[in-house]
């Protein structure tokens, strides 16, 4: 139960109580007294109205007993009424007597409370010690002895200039007392020192503690830190002075005739402001780039002190990085070193020693991200880095890069014209200016090499009579007249070929533009001229180029033709020969050697069949997994005879097989033209390095610019020369079609691109690395062949003991429009055992199919390329219907292999005319038993 409740209650028990006396005393006497125990009961209580409210019960009591006993005999009512007031004066008195001693009770505990809490945040914030008369330590609080790194028994009894020593410099204790004295608070901003000597400034108070005689008996030493306060003004008013020293410097420095003048201005204005008796600017060395060097300016308060020091510096040229300037030249911004003589990065350090010199500060002068100088003062003091000193030389070297920059402009602007003159003289194209009669005003180095005239010889002669033929001359002259008189032309302010003449008499091709300046008779006609000669042999290149084209498709055509003539021949050739080889040997013998001769001439007519395939690009491409190991092996010697015996040819094989998926032909004609290129590159002999490798893990999409792949592991075949490079200009349009580098008539431009078409066309990429003098780099990025496709890759027909259905169990449809390969095939097959079927065309052969069971045929052999219908579409129906039926496809036009490659499945293969009875059997075992 709470205190206050329980009091109330005694005090009520203890009114009921005596108010119950009253009445049963006989008598009928008050008892006031008592009732004031209750009220001091009351009083208890830490509220105030439980003792009004005792007393009011105690007044009620009073006056009930007053009622009650009002007719006693024994007494009087006079006397009843002055027992009940005198009571009722008692409990009044005792309350409120009371309720005044607590009250001014509980105001002196809330006052020593906030007493307290005042001293307890003073201590907590300000530093508070108390001095005797005699200015003495009395006692200091736990922050003064803190932050002043004392304890509290070294303080007491020491006197306070101890610990404040500027209190001795500026002020005394009996100047100060007299103040105290009169009650007053004497304030001043003081500087305290640590045990360590470090100073604090703080905003002191001084508040007099008197006796009560209004004498002094000892002050408080109030003390608030304001050392962060100081640094920021002494901060903010360092600040104004730089701000105001560099503006005094720009101004100067902007008055200032050239740069070696602003320099020297500016370096003494700041050595006098900073006080450092040295000063110094390095300049970058015209003749060695990249190398600092004094360019003679210097600040120097004693010249004899600081001679040695001089001459060690002005014979000192620094390497890039090398020592204090040439640090901050390097990384374009100042460095302060405290102390230089010491210092591993400061070269001069010796001398540096030897004058007394230890600070130094450097600061950079830059344009743009170089550092065109390079400033640098030194002091005989060490002084801690100044971050503001160092923003302040920032300022100054922004001013003084302005300064060179509008120097600079001004000298390009007063150079104009040379400049002008230099780009005139350097053009591409020929610039030449006639004036309104004709007469060559300016005639540039350019048109000196095109036209064959120097500018000397043309100066003042009739431009027309120079550079345009006869037959043209008087139309320039009449349009000239027409453009002065009506304002309107129709050559100038466009780009026009025409026909211009060289000294020499020869006429030749020129693109030209042509700008007036200037008005009426002061009109002067500007002319752009560009030698058009090698861009007109190009487009005929070009138009070369689709001829060939043309060429390459006929060549294609009757490619197609003859293969299927030289299958037919071949094949026959073959039935020819093993009939004879059953004739007796002497009859046979003569016969079998003209067999073996047609054999042969139709081998060398395949070989010519495939040159017109690879001349038209229509060859097969027969991607298959291939050792690239090997494939370089096989093409060293062809290559050493390539690039011929003052070319080194190395060869980095991987140290296993590499089996990657490409075409062998191909591959090959790719690295012979990288290699022929490499050659071309070193005229005077070098190294040529085609390097395997074999994994090489590769991001996606990181193959380069020219083709991006899904895979992330390949085979690598780099094609490296240490020859003459390419620019980053010429390496990006490598690949185009018809762009070369190399002279007219010794390069059409289409090897590099061929190759990258035919690297893409395995799934790889080809790309290119290059720079000017450093040689070339170019890496093919060829699709791994799987592990389970190596293991096929040399796999043979199923062997003896393999089960197989037997030829005469296995029925074979031939459909080929040519007549004599159809009966050559149906022969050849049926030499073998095979069942045959014939068909003119697909149409006819789906015919065929569709009178048959379900089983139909075991293989499909088919021409591609025939009447009403082909051979894709038949092998799409025959694999629809018959889905156990394998498809062999065959063309004479290789061309077809790319139409194909969407079409083949594990069911579906191809077989290039011409081909033998020997490679046609072995394929058609090799597809129906899916090898």
């Amino acid at each position: 139960m709470p205190s206050n409740l329980i009091f109330c209650l005694l005090a009520l028990i203890c009114t009921t109580g005596v108010f119950a006396i009253d009445l049963l005393t006989p008598l009928g006497i008050s008892i006031g007294a008592l009732h004031s125990l209750a009220i001091l009961i009351a009083l208890r209580s830490t509220r105030y109205y439980c003792t009004l409210i005792i007393s009011f019960i105690s007044s009620v009591f009073i006056f009930a007993a007053f009622v009650l006993l009002k007719d006693t005999a024994d007494m009087q009512m006079f006397e009843i009424i002055i027992n009940r007031c005198i009571s009722l004066a008692i409990v009044w008195s005792v309350a409120l007597l009371g309720l005044k001693s607590k009250i001014e009770k509980d105001q002196d505990a809330l006052n020593r409370q906030t007493i307290t809490r005042q001293k307890k945040a003073l201590d907590e914030y300000a530093l508070v010690c108390e001095l005797d008369g005699d200015g003495h330590i009395l006692q200091a609080n736990e922050l003064f002895c803190k932050v002043l790194n004392f304890r509290a028994s070294e303080l007491q009894g020491q006197d306070y200039r101890k610990v404040c020593p500027d209190f001795k410099t500026k002020f005394r204790f009996l100047d100060i007392y007299p103040l105290l004295k009169s009650d007053q608070i004497w304030r001043h901003e003081l500087e305290l020192q640590t045990k360590e000597g470090v100073n604090h400034w703080a905003d002191v108070s001084f508040i007099p503690l008197l006796r009560a005689k209004g004498e002094l008996k000892s002050c408080l030493a109030i003390h608030i830190l304001v050392t962060e306060r100081k640094r920021m003004i002494q901060k903010l008013f360092k600040q104004n002075q730089l701000l105001e020293i560099a503006q005094a410097i720009t101004t100067t420095i902007n008055d200032a005739a050239n740069t070696h003048e602003a320099f020297q201005t500016a370096l003494n204005q700041i050595c006098r402001f900073i006080e450092w008796p040295v000063g110094h600017v390095y300049m970058e060395n015209e003749d060695t780039p990249r190398r600092l060097e004094s360019c003679g300016i210097w600040y120097l308060h004693d010249a004899q002190r600081y001679k040695d020091f001089k001459a060690v510096t002005e014979q000192t040229n620094l390497e890039r990085g090398d020592g204090l300037p040439q640090k901050v030249w390097a990384d374009n911004k100042p460095l302060w070193v405290e102390d230089v003589s010491n210092s591993e990065v400061f070269l001069r350090r010796g001398a540096a020693r030897a004058a007394g010199i230890f600070t130094g500060m450097s600061f950079p002068v830059s344009i743009g991200s170089e550092s065109v100088a390079v400033f640098e003062f030194y002091t005989t003091e060490r002084i801690p880095k100044d971050q503001m000193m160092l923003d302040f030389f920032v300022i100054i070297g922004n001013q003084l890069s302005r300064l060179i920059e509008r120097k600079r402009s001004e000298e390009i602007v007063w150079a104009g014209e040379k400049k002008l003159r230099s780009i005139i003289e350097t053009a591409s194209d020929a610039f030449v200016s006639m004036d309104v009669q004709g007469k060559v005003v300016d005639w540039n180095h350019r048109a000196e090499e095109i036209f064959g005239w120097n500018r000397a010889e043309v100066l003042g002669r009739s431009l027309p009579e120079i550079m345009v033929p006869e037959p043209s001359r008087q139309a320039c002259h009449d349009g000239m007249k027409r453009y002065l008189k009506t304002g309107h032309s129709v050559v100038l302010h466009k780009r026009h070929e025409v026909t211009a003449i060289r000294k020499s008499g020869e006429e030749f091709p020129v693109e030209l533009s042509i700008w007036p300046l200037g008005e009426g008779q002061e009109t002067v006609f500007h002319a752009f001229i560009q030698d058009i000669s090698q861009r007109k042999s190009l487009e005929a290149q070009f138009l070369q180029s689709q001829k060939m084209e043309g060429v390459g498709k006929l060549a294609g055509g009757i490619a197609h033709d003859f293969n299927n003539i030289l299958t037919s021949l071949m094949g026959n050739s073959a039935f020819l020969k093993r009939k004879i080889d059953k004739l007796d040997p002497d009859q046979g013998q003569a016969m079998a050697v003209e067999i073996e001769e047609i054999i042969k001439a139709a081998k060398r007519a395949e070989q010519l069949t495939g040159q017109l395939l690879a001349f038209s690009r229509r060859q097969m491409m027969q991607i298959q997994n291939i050792d690239v190991n090997e494939l370089v092996k096989n093409l060293q010697g062809m290559l050493e005879r390539l690039i011929g015996e003052n070319i080194k040819l190395n060869l980095t094989y991987a140290p296993a097989g590499v089996f990657a998926r490409a075409d062998y032909g191909q591959l090959e004609q790719v690295l012979v033209n990288l290699v022929i290129n490499a050659r071309d590159a070193l005229p005077s002999g070098g190294h040529i390095h085609i390097r395997i490798q074999d994994d090489v893990v590769v991001e996606q999409n990181y193959v380069l610019d020219y083709a991006r792949t899904s895979y992330e592991h390949y085979a690598l075949i780099s094609v490296s020369d240490d020859g003459c490079g390419m620019s980053e200009e010429v390496r990006r349009q490598i690949f185009e079609p018809f762009f070369t580098t190399k002279e007219k008539g010794k390069g059409t431009g289409l090897g590099l691109s061929t190759s990258f078409g035919i690297i893409k066309q395995f799934g790889g990429s080809i790309t290119c690395y290059s720079e000017v003098g450093r040689g070339t780099i170019f890496k093919i990025y060829l699709q791994k062949a799987s592990d389970d496709s190596q293991g096929k890759q040399n796999a043979s027909l199923p062997q003896e003991n393999e089960s197989a259905a037997s030829p005469e169990n296995i029925s074979v449809m031939i459909v080929e429009d040519d007549d004599a390969i159809r009966d050559f095939v149906v022969e050849a097959l049926k030499s073998h055992g095979y069942k045959t079927l014939q068909a003119r065309n697909g149409a006819e052969a789906l015919k065929a199919l569709a009178e048959m069971d379900e089983k139909g045929v075991d293989l499909v052999f088919s021409d591609v390329i025939m009447p009403v219908m082909g051979g894709c579409e038949l092998a799409q129906a025959v694999r629809t219907r018959f889905p156990k039926t394998k498809v062999l496809l065959t063309s004479g036009y290789t061309g077809d292999h790319d139409m194909l490659q969407g079409e083949l499945d594990s069911q579906v293969s191809i077989l290039p005319k011409p081909y033998t009875e020997e490679q046609m059997i072995v394929k058609i075992k090799a597809l129906l038993h899916n090898q």
